[in-house]
């Protein structure tokens, strides 16, 4: 940014009252010392807390915690590991709290309308215009208890951040434009959300669960109530709950504690208290007769829910039921899985959890996704079963044991990104009063016995009060009736074993665990015709069985165990392992990973339920609008080459491949020679490369001839392609030829995204913040070795599409006109550069780019040239790009039946 720009904003954000600020907080550091007393730290509690909690087997983090003069709780986490900071505001208030405006979802409308909106300080532009300047992203959410604001950008810009996160909870202007412009917004949302499975499930089950409590409403209010609400109700609603002795502030990153201290007394310290008049939550009655519903969605499989009412905050029995939830549901070895998913096939995925937040009755939840609605009643019977068997005949303790291992071992792993950090404090906070909780709670859950489980499932989950929820596709008869460091690097090392593997390795002492990614070219893009899909039945079939555990039940057992965190994918253009290990796994761990990669044993039995997943996970694509019409767009975009295929197959390809199949590429593709292999961890490079040639450096291959591909086609005219669904909104996507991932072009293409697209961008604000035709936009691309497209995606209702259309297609050609100036560059370069050390703050992230990146031919420190690529992206640059590539657009819509007939 040029120093008059600069000064600028400088201006426009602090005012005439920056030497006062100044003054303040220079006395402040001055006098930090006199009191620095009340803060809180753990190394201040009592020695007896160590001893009657799991001192021994967590870190406790570096939190300080102290409270404002005026009730403002304030949590703070100094990390220096990259240059970002985050920051989070939670006020105490959610949907459950709304009195008269229950159901009404106003707590939701006042998080839009507060959310980065104007203030007496900054109009809504200026903080749009400031925090994209510098790369910060900011964003709210409302819940049933808190409503929450946070930022995340660059540290050396924490305090301009900082007061603008104070100036939204504290003065909102509730200017009438924005005001009238959200409530278009969240209209759009709530049709939105009326067509998304999840939250047809979710609203389903609290309405169903809850006769009195005000958990039964929706968060984000009923149409008919919510157009009620007026802008004095915003404002009445705001005065009563945004006061700081409701509030709790986070913040975690790269600046000191004086700097924290100081600027949170700068800009908080003067919000003044208010009496509160909490509104008085009933009591949820006894459930006694068994409850069912049911809803029909635009989906092409079922999903059901079965919950049960669970033990209250703080009773032993939680434990025993959250113990208990993981050895029924969400692993292989778990009892529902064996039943449903491996040996009678009938569901893709089973889950379990038992849940108890403040202020609202606890469940236990078991939740079936994706199977045949005819199916429902012998589902429910094998659930009953399998509890019943429990309850008669109690659980093995290995099983017992197994989760408490796990249990254990969870607790290693830290937060590392400062988003998680701040929001681990906040949640702990809330919901148990201290930085985390977790040395407490632990020694519960150890304690968890046979006979502890046993009684505890006896007294909750009983048939009688049990409440069944479905959500199933629509039949025809009801058809009828509707009609790392400062610089985000880590220190790679590239070595090759004489087999031909490629090791990229690096030391981190900073986290407790290694991460370990293996790569091979051999995804949808080399599978042979007629065979798609078959690279991704592959990866699944790895998980198995292999050497020394041949057998599904073995290998599962096996890695369940041990706790091990260990995948497998098939991609686009890569099947890929990985894994998380514990310093003290970490050579089984390698050793499990060549297991899998080059001696797996595809047992024959499990075929049939590998395929009929793949199957299940066609129609989950097909349930969702976005991957529906991402799908469909694939297909018509790239014609013949591989990419225009889902890499699941299609339902066709699925039920014909065989065992035989699964071999041939296995033996064709799984080489050493085609194989990268990234690993990072607490240990040196020398010895993590000679832990790689121990379990990798013995396996032999041969030459792989690798097929090509037909290019995609090239348009001289725009194409317009329709799918008819039952949804009612349409689904819209545009899209363009982009250049590979070789292309020095390539880098004009985030930077051109980064204005364009987002929740700063041009069609954002031209869709959504200028008038209300859409509630999400956004701009994509997908880049492959050979090709690539960039896109725009939306949904929007059958009267809009024309002006929606037309608006995205104007933004386009404003862009090819250059239509832009540096100031929107400059924006964009920021958002990229804090994305990318944001992304980078996880040690996996580094070696997943690493290793792919070093199979793709790049080297494996690309992406640490990134950042200077985009620099180096000039105006010039990007309407030359948006000229040569933003041409003759295939557009696809999923429209309702009859749409455009009349055209």
């Amino acid at each position: 940014m040029c120093q008059s720009v600069h000064i600028l904003l400088t201006k426009i954000f602090f005012g005439r009252n920056i030497m006062r600020k100044a003054s303040i907080i220079l006395i402040l550091l001055v006098s930090m010392s006199a009191f620095a007393g009340d803060v809180f730290t753990f190394s201040q509690e009592p020695e007896l807390f160590r001893k009657i909690s799991a001192s021994d087997m967590i870190i406790y983090p570096p939190v300080r915690m102290w409270t404002l003069d005026n009730g403002l709780v304030v949590l703070f986490w100094e990390n220096h590991l990259t240059p970002t900071v985050s920051m989070r505001v939670g006020v105490k208030t959610g949907s459950q709290y709304e009195g008269k405006f229950l159901g009404a979802g106003i707590s939701h409308y006042l998080e839009h309308v507060v959310s980065g909106g104007t203030t007496s300080r900054m109009a809504e532009q200026d903080y749009i215009d400031y925090l994209g300047s510098i790369g910060a992203t900011s964003n709210a959410y409302t819940s049933r208890n808190l409503t929450c604001y946070y930022i995340t950008g660059p540290s050396r810009e924490f305090e301009g951040q900082l007061q603008a996160l104070s100036d939204w909870v504290t003065d909102c202007a509730f200017d009438k434009t924005e005001v009238d412009r959200e409530r278009g917004v969240i209209t759009q949302e709530i049709y939105k959300g009326l067509e998304e499975p999840n939250r047809v499930m979710w609203d389903l089950i609290n309405s169903t669960v809850f006769q009195l409590h005000p958990a039964r409403y929706p968060i984000i209010g009923y149409i008919e109530n919510f157009l009620r609400i007026t802008r004095d109700d915003l404002i009445e609603y705001y005065n009563s709950f945004y006061s700081p002795d409701n509030s709790v502030l986070t913040i975690a990153g790269a600046v000191t504690y004086e700097e924290a201290r100081a600027y949170v007394d700068s800009f908080f310290g003067d919000w003044d208290r208010r009496i509160h008049i909490l509104p008085t939550i009933p009591d949820e009655p006894p459930q006694l007769t068994a409850r069912y519903a049911e809803a029909t969605a635009e989906v092409q499989t079922s999903t059901m829910s079965i919950i049960w009412r669970g033990a209250q905050r703080g009773d032993d029995d939680g434990y025993a039921l959250s113990v208990m939830s993981s050895i029924l549901a969400g692993s292989r070895t778990s009892r529902l899985d064996r039943r449903l998913i491996l040996d009678e096939k009938l569901v893709r995925s089973v889950n379990a959890y038992h849940s108890s937040p403040p202020d609202q009755p606890s469940m236990f939840m078991i939740r079936v996704n994706d199977f045949d609605y005819q199916n429902r009643d012998r589902i429910l019977d094998i659930i009953h079963e399998e509890i019943q068997r429990i309850i008669d005949r109690g659980v093995d303790k290995r099983e017992l044991e197994r989760e408490k291992n796990l249990i254990v071992k969870s607790l290693m792993y830290e937060n590392e990104t400062v988003e998680g950090q701040t929001s681990s404090m906040q949640f702990n906070y809330l919901y148990y009063g201290r930085p985390t909780a977790l040395d407490f709670l632990v020694p519960k859950y150890m304690e968890v016995e046979r006979e502890d489980i046993q009684r505890a499932m006896k007294k909750y989950l009983v048939p009688q009060t049990m409440n069944v929820t479905v959500i199933k596709p629509p039949t025809e008869e009801t058809d009828h009736e509707i009609a790392i460091k400062a610089e985000g690097k880590m220190g790679f090392v590239r070595h090759v074993l004489p087999n031909g593997i490629t090791v990229v390795a690096a030391e981190n002492y900073s986290v407790p665990h290694f991460n370990v990614n293996i790569f091979f070219n051999a995804g949808l893009r080399y599978e042979p015709k007629g065979k798609i899909g078959v690279s991704n039945l592959m990866a699944d079939y790895l998980m198995e069985g292999v050497r020394g555990y041949t057998t599904p039940d073995k290998l599962s057992e096996y890695i369940d165990w041990h706790g091990y965190n260990v995948s497998t994918s098939g991609g686009n253009n890569t099947v890929s392992l990985d894994g998380t290990f514990l310093s003290m796994d970490i050579e089984a761990g390698i050793d499990l990973l060549a297991r899998l990669a080059f001696e797996p044993t595809f047992p024959r039995e499990s075929l049939d339920r590998l395929k009929e997943r793949a199957l299940m996970k066609l129609q989950a694509d097909a349930n969702q609008w976005s991957s529906d019409a991402f799908y469909y767009y694939r297909n018509v975009y790239f014609g013949d080459h591989p990419y225009s295929n889902n890499p699941t197959g299609t339902p066709e390809t699925i039920v014909a491949l065989t065992r035989d199949d699964v071999v041939n590429f296995h033996r064709m593709f799984m080489q050493p020679n085609n194989a990268v292999i990234g690993i990072a961890g607490p240990m040196p490079v020398d010895e993590i490369i000679a832990l790689a040639e121990k379990y990798f450096g013995k396996k032999r291959g041969s030459d792989i001839n690798f097929p090509t591909a037909p290019p995609p086609p090239v348009r001289t005219e725009e194409e317009q392609h329709i799918k008819t669904t039952n949804r009612g909104q349409i689904t819209l996507m545009i899209g363009f030829p982009a250049p590979n991932i070789y292309s020095e072009e390539r880098f004009a293409l985030p930077v051109m995204q980064g204005f364009l697209s987002g929740m700063r961008g041009r069609l954002h604000r031209e869709l959504r913040g200028t008038r209300d035709l859409v509630y999400l936009v956004w701009g994509s691309n997908f880049l492959g070795p050979e090709a690539g497209t960039f896109y725009v995606m939306t949904q929007t209702s059958p009267e809009n599409y024309d002006t929606v259309k037309a608006v995205i297609l104007h933004e386009i050609e404003r862009v090819k006109m250059g239509d832009f100036d540096e100031q929107d560059l400059a924006r964009s370069r920021a958002t990229i550069r804090e994305g990318f050390y944001r992304g980078r703050q996880e040690q996996e992230n580094h070696v997943f780019s690493a290793a792919l990146n070093e199979l793709y031919g790049l080297g494996f420190d690309y992406e640490y040239q990134y950042l200077e690529n985009i620099d180096q992206v000039t105006k010039e640059d990007i309407v030359d790009f948006a000229n040569k590539y933003l041409n003759n657009p295939v557009t696809v819509l999923l429209a309702p039946d009859g749409f455009g007939d009349e055209g």
